[in-house]
């Protein structure tokens, strides 16, 4: 029987014990709960038999972050089914698009998004994530690869599969990548249908610390302060508000920034308040993170762990090399191929190399846009340097009708009959290739996914309504 994902919980813990492993919110959001792991690996072992008596084999799991979510999808793997994991943030029509093309053939979902499921998805079981009594016997635990969803929208959006042996032995291998000591608090706030929350979940609990599940992102400042971690975990996003509202209790000594590119600048103002700040990069297709920042370069540069090897090709693009990592894009062999050759896998992301090893990210190579005349610009370096513009509080670039477009979102009351002088005359001193041609000034924020990066493709959706809107 396949039990690797046991094995790697059972490591440096045995069955468990008094130790905490999670401090949670009950469930009217005031009282925080402490679960030993004693009483996790109960809770995983009843959710495992539940699991083992349901007939489909490919479950879907729908909800928000949750103690409850954890059990039921260490439960779903412990029982031998295939997990799906879902965003719960998905519109109805993401949901059924993500669903169908995953081949989910039942959903598990949390109780204040059963009504909701039933209306979605009326002929499909639906089951809740209750934990009942009995327990899987240790000799029938099984286990089954998995399903998570790179950034995107759904269009977009690819199924990556993952073996529950392949995230144990990324875990293994990054063990001394995380700061902290046995009983440490690990503030986790990242959305764990992603693989970087997913992942971090284990990486937690093999370094022996307690995982601090937070409410939201609506609720950090609130959570840091009532949880008083000493490590967390948080998108660049996240850190630059926590930053802006000089939020960090004194307990905080370190803290571990990914999911998107975190601006230098931000090194210095965490440090400042004497935290360390760690960049940790890695993609769904990788498991998670498989290199961090030192303290002697710099949050910018970063060097792989283990045996994990970084090349740099010809082009420029970041290829590793990588015992661990995804089996397949779900249904895309095509796609699969042009990424993965073995054990090499190549990222899309630019990078410069260092005469040390270490590498820094550039930006993804395939978010290069192609234009109309055949031009090729980076967007990420155009988006930064027109958020450094006086007055913008974001920006974001996207393609409409072959020609390059942008978003803006202004401060708060910043004139702006002044924001087009400065912007008439910056994108003018631009190559004509890379002047922008539609100018969006938008209010409500840049749509982005839980793990901060932009979707463009939404972009264009919401662009387009707002033009005939205008127009009618």
């Amino acid at each position: 029987m396949k039990k690797t994902l046991w094995n790697l919980l059972q490591e440096r813990s045995g069955q468990g014990g008094e130790e905490v492993a999670f401090v949670h919110y009950a469930e009217d959001g005031k009282q925080l709960i402490s679960v030993t792991r004693g009483q996790f690996f109960h809770d995983i072992k009843c959710k495992a038999h539940i699991c083992q008596n349901i007939v489909e084999q490919r479950i879907g799991i729908w909800g928000y972050n949750s103690y409850e979510w954890i059990v039921s999808a260490v439960g779903i793997l412990l029982s031998g089914k295939q997990l799906i994991l879902l965003d719960a943030n998905l519109n109805d029509e993401d949901l059924r698009i993500l669903t169908e093309y995953s081949d989910a053939e039942a959903l598990m979902v949390e109780k204040q998004l059963q009504g909701e499921a039933q209306k979605i998805f009326p002929k499909m079981p639906i089951y809740d994530f209750g934990f009942g009594n009995g327990e899987i016997a240790e000799e029938e635990i099984e286990e089954r690869d998995f399903m998570c969803f790179t950034s995107g929208t759904s269009k977009s959006s690819k199924g990556v599969v993952i073996t529950t042996e392949a995230m144990a032995n990324i875990v293994r291998m990054a063990v001394d990548v995380l700061k902290g000591k046995k009983g440490d608090r690990y503030f986790l706030p990242l959305p764990f249908h992603h693989i970087y929350g997913f992942a971090m979940i284990f990486h937690i609990l093999y370094a022996q610390g307690t995982i601090c599940i937070a409410q939201g992102a609506r609720y950090l400042q609130k959570n840091m302060n009532e949880f008083q971690p000493q490590v967390a975990f948080l998108v660049p996003a996240m850190l630059k508000y926590l930053l802006d509202k000089c939020v960090f209790p004194e307990s905080v000594y370190a803290i571990y920034s990914g999911g998107s590119m975190c601006s230098p600048e931000y090194e210095g103002m965490v440090r400042a308040k004497g935290i360390e700040l760690y960049n940790v990069y890695g993609l769904s297709e990788t498991i998670g993170m498989v290199c961090s920042s030192g303290i002697e370069k710099g949050i910018s540069w970063l060097k792989p762990f283990g045996d994990i090897q970084f090349v740099k090709t010809a082009e420029g693009e970041l290829g590793i090399r990588l015992p661990h990592h995804m089996v397949e894009y779900y249904k895309r062999k095509e796609d699969t191929d042009m990424v993965l050759e073995g054990d090499f896998f190549l990222t899309g992301d630019a990078v410069e190399m260092d005469e040390d090893g270490y590498f820094r990210i550039m930006g993804r190579l395939r978010d290069t846009v192609a234009l109309e005349n055949g031009e090729k610009v980076h967007v990420e370096d155009l988006e930064n340097k027109i958020s450094k513009l006086p007055g913008v509080k974001e920006a974001a670039i996207y393609v409409y009708k072959g020609n390059l477009a942008t978003a803006v979102v202004l401060e708060k009351d910043f004139c702006r009959e002044e924001f087009m002088r400065v912007w008439n005359e910056w994108n003018q001193r631009q190559m004509v290739s890379h002047r922008v041609h539609k100018l969006w000034i938008r209010k409500m924020p840049v749509p982005r996914t839980t793990t901060g990066k932009i979707r463009r493709f939404q972009l264009v959706q919401e662009y387009e309504k707002a033009e005939n809107q205008n127009r009618e």
